[in-house]
């Protein structure tokens, strides 16, 4: 359809026609030899079937008198039948009394089919049966098997002589078609150039020809009436436009006269305001961008004038509510006591200290300090760096250690809380790494450059704004201060990076404490557990190392219900067997390291954890040594880890088995146990 939908309207009406005359003709010669072929059918059926009655009528003193010679001459009249192929006589107990072939045939009647009269069309062949009476009694049957080859000759030669009909039909109709289509695409042709001579020369004066009174003429009507229409407008369009355009012109020479001057007296005006602008613009910007909050107060006596949007933010005060205290509402005494009195004076490097907050609480701080002069008076500008979190890391830093040092005495799992404490010290090593990191970043803070241009601004108080806009050093100033601010957005978040790193260390230590004191209890006692669970918390306690080596972790888990275990136990052998399959791992020179770890039923009664390895290996003989207290295979092993396992899992009434293929084929650990399913709330011994 797509085909037909781009072709040219001749051949659309060529086509449709051929299709119609070559569907008719098809149509009624399929119907011809359908037709034909149930005839032949019928006319092939009664032929053989009054041949047969024929044969019958010779045969019946042949078979009576049981005369096999004079039957086989009767059935050897069939020789000029060219299409019968096999002849036979039955006698009336069903057996063969006389048959008849054709030379190049050797097919026989199947007497499984065998029937007293009628007829059957099977295998390509036509085959009818006779009965033979004498005095009213069936005394035989006669059997007669034609090919349908007389048939076949004549559908040919009749399909042949349609074929042809059909393509001389096919001819003539290409011919008539081709003359007739003119007709009706001649009048469309010459619409479609006329269309197409107005869309490309503009030329609306231009008209189709009318060549009947049809739809065809009514589209030419239309048409031509349609360009009238717009040949009329164009000119009504053309008109205006010059008209328009007359007026415009008188119109733009007066503005343009009074343009220049008025551009004239605006453009040195324009210059001055936005150089004085920007200025302030980028001042704001400045001050109000700034890492931490910013006050600034009088020197003598302390009264705060102004501060930024993170100033409100930090006290949790609206700017109204600030400006006009005095700073000692707002600092705490240990910046305005003591030796940091010193640091309000002076310029300053940086110091911790604390600020009060609007419902009194204190915040903890970095704070710096610079000394400006503005308009004759002497002015403290204070930035203060809000360390709430840092210092909330810190705290919990210090309550997890101590949380943790607890409960890796009171568990009574050496081998657990060892890994445990290794996980913990690689955590507070990257804790350690992003406290000194942040200590080096404030301390190496670029504010202490601001001393230079809170100079250079205190010296030209007087005429701030023409320093700003005229003087070479003063137009670098904001620039600066932009450099400067970019500087220290860029040091707070790289702060702030640093301390959500720290708390998430510290979070996960706070997660392996948890997870270590929920295992601190009395071994042999079993209690409802998810084994899923069980399985996490052992690839936690050794997740550092796993991810230090990087070692690729599969888990496969089949849902299994809770069920009543002894959760240390389990977990010892479990966080053993990893800690191997880690070593295996780590001791391979395999680029892929991969360890799978499965949970899954074996059996009503048993369940199976497998930890599977592509490491080292194990060598055949050592397959059952290696549960042999003090046999190892590790430089620094002990040969205890395997055996105790082994142990506790024969104490719980399962097993603990190795497999290897052998020396570098990694190798799979099965920890068999008991599947006792859990009630609500069971806890037994």
């Amino acid at each position: 359809m797509y085909l037909l939908r781009n072709l040219k309207i001749r051949g659309k009406l060529i086509l449709i026609t051929m299709v119609t005359c070559v569907m008719v003709l098809l149509l009624s010669g399929g119907t011809l030899i359908v037709w034909q072929w149930s005839n032949l059918r019928q006319t092939m059926v009664r032929n053989l079937s009054i041949q047969a009655a024929m044969i019958a009528d010779n045969c019946k003193a042949a078979l009576a008198f049981e005369d096999v010679e004079d039957a086989e001459t009767i059935l050897k009249a069939f020789k000029v039948e060219s299409s019968v192929v096999f002849g036979c006589i039955y006698n009336n107990e069903g057996e063969l009394f006389a048959t008849y072939y054709r030379g190049d045939s050797d097919s026989m009647t199947n007497l499984s089919k065998f029937q007293e009269k009628g007829y059957g069309f099977e295998e390509g062949f036509l085959t009818v049966f006779e009965p033979i009476e004498l005095d009213g009694e069936t005394i035989g049957i006669v059997c007669i098997r034609s090919d349908l080859e007389p048939m076949r000759v004549i559908l040919r030669r009749n399909t042949q002589i349609i074929i042809a009909v059909l393509l001389f039909a096919s001819v003539v109709a290409y011919f008539v078609s081709s003359r007739l289509q003119k007709i009706i695409s001649r009048p469309i042709l010459g619409l479609a150039k006329v269309a197409k001579a107005v869309s490309e020369k503009k030329d609306y004066s231009t008209r189709a020809i009318k060549q009947s009174n049809d739809e065809v003429g009514l589209l030419i009507d239309s048409f031509n009436s349609m360009l009238e229409q717009i040949q009329h407008r164009d000119l009504e369009l053309v008109e205006i436009n010059e008209k328009l355009e007359m007026r415009v012109s008188e119109r733009t020479a007066e503005l343009t006269v009074a343009n220049e001057q008025l551009s004239r007296d605006v453009a040195e005006r324009k210059r001055a305001a936005e150089a004085l602008r920007q200025s302030e613009v980028k001042f704001k910007t400045i001050f109000e961008n700034a890492s931490g909050a910013i006050f600034i107060f009088e020197k003598d006596t302390g009264k705060i004038i102004d501060c930024n949007s993170q100033a409100e933010d930090i006290l949790g005060c609206v700017r109204s509510e600030i400006i006009g205290v005095n700073k000692s509402e707002i600092f705490h005494g240990d910046i305005l006591g003591g030796d940091k009195s010193a640091s309000i004076q002076e310029n300053s490097e940086g110091f911790e200290g604390r600020l009060i907050h609007k419902d009194s609480h204190e915040i903890p701080a970095w704070i710096l300090f610079r000394k400006i002069e503005l308009s004759g008076k002497d002015l403290m500008v204070g930035l203060f760096i809000d360390i709430t979190e840092r210092k909330k890391s810190e705290e919990e830093l210090a309550e997890t250690h101590r949380k943790l040092v607890e409960a890796s005495h009171k568990a009574g799992m050496a081998e657990v809380a060892t890994d445990v404490l290794h996980n913990v010290g690689n955590v507070l090593n990257s804790i350690n790494v992003s406290a000194t990191l942040i200590t080096e970043k404030v301390t190496g803070s670029k504010l202490s450059n601001l001393k230079k241009v809170a100079d250079m601004i205190k010296e030209h108080s007087d005429d701030l704004g023409e320093f700003l806009t005229s003087n070479e050093q003063g137009k670098h100033i904001p620039a600066y201060l932009t450099k400067v601010t970019k500087l220290l957005t860029d040091e707070q978040e790289d702060i702030l990076e640093k301390l959500q790193s720290l708390a998430g260390n510290v979070g996960h230590i706070k997660e392996i404490v948890k997870m270590q004191q929920s295992y601190s209890k009395v071994s042999g006692v079993e209690m409802a557990a998810s084994l899923a669970e069980v399985v996490e918390n052992a690839i936690q306690i050794n997740s550092s190392g796993l991810e230090r080596h990087k070692i690729s972790l599969v888990r496969d888990f089949e849902e299994l219900a809770v069920v009543n275990i002894d959760k240390q136990r389990v977990l010892q052998i479990l966080v053993n067997l990893i800690g191997n399959a880690k070593y295996a791992l780590t001791n391979s020179e395999k680029d892929e390291k991969i360890m799978t770890i499965r949970l899954c039923k074996s059996h009503d009664d048993t369940f199976r954890f497998e930890v599977e390895d592509n490491g080292v290996g194990i060598a055949q003989e050592n397959l059952t040594k290696i549960f042999r207290h003090g046999f190892t295979t590790k430089k620094h092993g002990h040969g205890f880890g395997l055996h105790s396992g082994a142990l506790a899992a024969k104490e719980m009434g399962g097993s603990l088995a190795a497999e290897s293929n052998g020396i570098g084929l990694g190798a799979k650990f099965v920890l068999e146990l008991p599947f006792k399913e859990a009630g609500v709330d069971i806890c037994q011994t």
